[in-house]
């Protein structure tokens, strides 16, 4: 019986398992990485870390599946990070995650103004919002920020890349020696006409305003297609067939939709993972810019899907593991279930990395709320997993 190798490259590391055609699945196996993080507002990942990483957990799999029947490689993982790289595709500096922040002090030139809101200066941001749906965030934690950092403050590493990639789409290129994108995985650029029924591709204007190269911009296919073959070496490395299919990588955002089966329009979900969000399919392009929510594009062009973003959701929970509790997550849950409902009224705030939807707000910080002596552990850790 064939299946499909799927991956998925969240904060915490690489998950992979072997998916069947009817959804059940095989054997499964992950790893976890680090993640620097700065006073100075770093947040960064390393990408080769990533792979080799990834390269433990599918051998792991494919070591237990007989690995002739392998038909495809699928792809999920995290998205609005950059991945710069030369061009076979190994990375020549650090990934600048979606949580960096540095590069917020250039954003009044691509987005501010004299006269701003939330930091969008009026005439700057209706003509993104207009072909878009979105714009830049102020706070320089998406890959405009991050081109501009690169090129302002690590002139060398920005030289020395050919690509500035997404992670699942670095991950594509790993697998296949091939450099592209999908407007679904180019979201947080703001950079497609992403308008219903609009043809394809990069806006020159927008590029010129995002103070973006567009040779550095890896060429647009479509979402859902086909990449290319497995390269041979890397399928003899990772024990799978030769030239099985590599599919285009899709945005978690994107993978949570078939995920919960909430696919028809206006069929809500939410997600729960480093960060969090509640999301559907929807037949209209919108956008509420104060509020940092707009309809990004989905699967195809009829079809937008509600895009926004809580910044920590299940990384409060990873933070308490590693940075106060120092134990495994199952003993976080049994310790948690002997705490009641509610904590006796203690809240967490779980603004560990500020916020970006509904209020974007990078100062924000997170808190215990409501505390009194009867608080034990149990209760803080419940309410962490209560948010």
């Amino acid at each position: 019986m064939g299946w499909v190798l799927a991956i998925d490259l969240g904060n915490g590391g690489p998950k992979v398992a072997a998916v069947f055609p009817d959804g059940s699945l095989g054997p499964g196996s992950q790893r976890s990485v680090s993640v620097d993080i700065g006073i100075d507002g770093r947040a960064t990942q390393d990408a080769s870390q990533w792979w080799a990483t990834l390269g433990d957990a599918i051998r792991e799999v494919t070591a237990q599946m007989p690995a002739q029947e392998c038909t495809a490689i699928a792809i999920t993982g995290q998205w609005g990070s950059t991945v710069p790289v030369d061009e076979r595709g190994e990375p020549v500096g650090p990934v600048l995650l979606w949580a960096d922040t540095r590069a917020r002090r250039y954003m009044k030139e691509v987005i501010g103004g004299p006269i701003s809101v939330q930091g969008f200066a009026p005439q700057k941001v209706v003509p993104w919002i207009r072909l878009t749906g979105g714009a830049p965030t102020p706070s320089g934690a998406d890959p405009t920020g991050h081109s501009l950092l690169l090129q302002r403050e690590f002139a060398d590493v920005y030289a020395r890349s050919r690509w500035l990639l997404e992670p699942i789409d670095y991950l594509g290129m790993r697998f296949t020696g091939r450099a592209a994108a999908t407007p679904a995985s180019m979201i947080l650029s703001w950079l497609t006409d992403n308008r219903i029924g609009a043809t394809s591709g990069y806006v020159p204007a927008l590029v010129r305003k995002a103070q973006r190269d567009p040779e550095r911009l890896p060429p647009l296919v479509s979402t859902g297609s086909v990449l290319g073959p497995v390269l041979s070496e890397v399928a003899d490395a990772l024990g799978l067939p030769p030239d099985i299919p590599v599919v285009c990588g899709l945005p978690d955002l994107h993978a949570a939709v078939l995920g919960s089966g909430a696919i028809e329009p206006f069929a809500t979900h939410v997600t729960i993972s480093t960060t969090a969000w509640i999301s559907s399919r929807v037949p209209f392009k919108k956008t509420d810019i104060l509020h940092s929510i707009a309809s990004v594009p989905g699967f195809d062009s009829r079809l937008p899907m509600v895009g926004n973003n809580q910044e920590i959701g299940g990384g409060a929970l990873r933070w308490l593991r590693e940075q106060v509790i120092d134990t495994d997550y199952n003993t976080l849950t049994a310790q948690a279930a002997a705490a009641p409902p509610g904590c006796e009224g203690m809240l967490f705030a779980p603004w560990l990395n500020g916020e970006r939807s509904p209020i974007e707000d990078k100062d924000l910080r997170g808190a215990f709320v409501g505390m009194s002596l009867r608080t034990d552990r149990s209760m803080m850790i419940r309410a962490v997993m209560e948010g």
